[in-house]
């Protein structure tokens, strides 16, 4: 049941002078995600230059340190996730953590039982991953190292050396017949190699082209160092000296191999994963191994993994294409604070004020998780997929991010929850609410939205009332210009209306204002056939109304005479946010009353500044396609709607209409109008 929440109040006066081309007066500018300027050549500076000056914040880097400091810069952060396939990141904190003495498997939460996962889809990376791929492959000849792809030919005098970010149970090679096979051993675990260890080699579970040969001793993590040697052809984790676990391959005969992997210890069946489970209560010696008298020993038995990396979380079937994740964890003191300096670090080099977090409704709920056997977890209470797990782990994440900003003095965090409503979001608590200070508002208005979805937008009115800011994304999605690329009035008109609905939601000081097309692939390169009508333009420039935004509307008129009534779930829900609302109004209101009546299925939605006036007409639902996919019948849809004063449209050109008291609109368009002088 949806109930109505009434806002309203006294119209004040409206200003009548016309203010012209002032570009100090309009919103503040937001960019989304710049980068890809080497795809301009010699113009790469020239539109690094322009985005830096023409942006009052920016969700991403500027690319140097430089820019970044002219402005507000906000770096990307995912502070719920570690990649599968080790990067910088996760190279620079096992570094880090092994260097202090603390075992970097307490970066992941695990389970702590044997815990089976549903998927519809993997992403690539996941497959690789539960495949086994191992995380860099190279070839050693004398002294001689080269990077190894498959498939390749090894000769007689060629070694390949295997190289992965976490311990295995087992390796799968083509063939067992005259291979020799050594583990790299340090003398204490992360440090550098002190020597290569034969491993005798039993009889083989040959799996199709494959035979499996089992690592019955403990992998130790080795710096990729032996002696002066660095085993090293280009891969960034290898670069920054991450402890790794290597095993050297050799044939006394020539081997073309074309298939090679690892079993890091999962199972993949029918549409789930197993996962063993996890208890750093059976590991007595605290090294993420437990050996045959630990393993006899155990306190709980329902954890049966031997290496504490083979029960680390991953949202299976719940991630990017391109993209493996294991689940951070948050209450290991030493952990988070490796985490803390991380951030200093990667921030202070770039310039940056401090980060968004992405993906901010994915965390350990059922939208993350299906489980059908287990789902206990190590690190906190609760099984994943549920609430519990989901609110507690939401508590933890609060706790660090709120020690990041002690930590980090003058940090700003932002949060990306794009078209999330948190007071409807169990997952979401006051503590980490309270923790951000920026919202991201990815893809929150698009030409062609209805007018329940904008009443049911009150959300950011009440985080306004927190004293909250907000980038307000405006995009081209499901417009005329998705189904006709190659029009560009259809483009025009996407992007004005995006304006429009922009300043139903502009608050002065608070508010940020992108426009982008209808994809979620950001960038600076230059625009193609598919996301603007011609190629070659700079995306940031042509997607920002910049001759509309001259005009300044003055400060928006919250008060006025004619009830709008939000769309709530329920009273309890009404009564919780009235008084956030009442001290934030929207100024929204009906163009309905006395003479602007009109009988039809589109509404329009107005608000009043000190110099001008927003319409947005729509019906109450989202277009259709079909209204935007026959121009005649679109264009005989049109309405002719009264407005409370004169006024000029200001056109997507910065071209002003003659003065008037009407507007016709067609359905999903809005304007912008300037109050015209009497």
């Amino acid at each position: 049941m949806k109930i109505r929440l009434l806002i309203s109040g006294i119209v004040t006066g409206l200003a009548s002078s016309l203010i012209g081309h002032q570009v100090e007066a309009a919103p503040s500018m937001g960019l989304v995600l710049p980068g890809g300027w080497q795809a301009w050549g010699s113009r790469a500076k020239e539109i690094q230059q322009w985005e830096s000056q023409n942006s009052d914040i920016v969700f991403g880097s500027l690319g140097t340190p430089e820019l970044n400091k002219q402005t507000t810069a906000l770096g990307y952060m995912y502070s719920q996730k570690l990649d599968c396939f080790a990067g910088e990141q996760e190279a620079w904190l096992h570094r880090q953590l092994w260097q202090q003495g603390v075992n970097p498997e307490h970066l992941y939460l695990h389970a702590s039982q044997e815990t089976h996962l549903a998927y519809e889809n993997l992403s690539e990376k996941a497959q690789q991953f539960l495949d086994g791929k191992p995380l860099h492959m190279m070839v050693k000849k004398g002294t001689v190292l080269k990077t190894a792809r498959l498939p390749l030919k090894l000769s007689i005098n060629e070694e390949l050396i295997v190289v992965t970010s976490l311990p295995f149970m087992a390796i799968n090679v083509p063939s067992s017949d005259t291979l020799s096979i050594s583990l790299a051993r340090p003398e204490q675990n992360s440090a550098p190699i002190s020597e290569w260890q034969p491993l005798s080699i039993g009889e083989p579970t040959v799996t199709g082209s494959l035979s499996r040969i089992t690592i019955e001793q403990q992998m130790l993590a080795v710096a990729p160092w032996l002696g002066e040697y660095h085993f090293n052809t280009g891969h960034r984790a290898l670069d920054l000296d991450m402890p790794v676990y290597m095993v050297r391959l050799s044939w006394s005969k020539p081997q073309s191999i074309d298939a090679l992997s690892v079993d890091y210890g999962l199972r993949q069946e029918a549409k789930h994963v197993e996962i063993p489970g996890w208890d750093w209560r059976n590991d007595t010696n605290g090294d993420g191994y437990l050996d045959d008298n630990e393993y006899r020993q155990r306190v709980n038995l329902e954890a049966q993994a031997r290496y504490a990396s083979q029960a680390r979380l991953i949202p299976v079937g719940n991630m990017w294409l391109g993209t493996c994740w294991q689940r951070t964890n948050f209450s290991h003191p030493s952990a988070n604070q490796a985490h803390m300096d991380w951030y200093k670090y990667d921030w202070q080099r770039q310039g940056l004020s401090g980060a968004y977090n992405d993906d901010m409704a994915k965390l350990l709920g059922s939208n993350q998780y299906q489980v059908l056997k287990g789902g206990a977890i190590t690190e906190l209470p609760g099984k994943v997929g549920t609430d519990e797990a989901a609110l507690n782990y939401a508590g933890q994440m609060a706790s660090f991010l709120s020690q990041l900003k002690d930590h980090i003095p003058n940090t700003q965090l932002a949060a990306n929850i794009s078209e999330l409503n948190l007071w409807r979001y169990p997952q979401w608590t006051p503590e980490l609410r309270g923790v951000f200070d920026v919202w991201l508002r990815e893809h929150y208005l698009y030409a062609a939205m209805g007018t329940d979805a904008l009443r049911e937008r009150w959300e950011h009115f009440a985080l306004s009332a927190m004293g909250d800011e907000s980038l307000v994304m405006t995009t081209t999605r499901f417009g005329r210009s998705e189904l006709d690329t190659q029009n560009e009035l259809a483009w025009q008109q996407d992007i004005a209306t995006g304006l429009a609905l922009y300043y139903l939601f502009h608050i002065p000081k608070q508010t940020h204002y992108h426009s982008w097309n209808q994809t979620f692939y950001y960038s600076s390169n230059p625009t193609d056939n598919n996301n603007w009508y011609q190629s070659g333009a700079v995306k940031n420039q042509v997607y920002r109304p910049t001759e509309m935004l001259s005009y300044d509307l003055g400060e928006p008129i919250n008060e006025t005479d004619s009830s709008f009534d939000w769309l709530t779930q329920d009273r309890v829900e009404a009564k919780q946010v009235e008084q956030l609302l009442q001290s934030k109004p929207s100024g929204w209101f009906w163009l309905d009353r006395g003479n602007w009546l009109w009988r039809s299925k589109y509404k329009a939605i107005g608000r009043r500044f000190e110099h001008g006036l927003v319409v947005y007409f729509a019906g109450e639902s989202r277009a259709e396609t079909k209204v935007w996919s026959d121009e005649p019948i679109w264009n005989g849809e049109r309405q002719t709607i009264a407005l409370p004063a004169h006024y000029q449209r200001v056109n997507w050109d910065g071209s002003l209409a003659p003065k008037s008291d009407q507007i016709e609109l067609r359905p999903y368009e809005g304007a912008v109008l300037i109050l015209s002088g009497e």
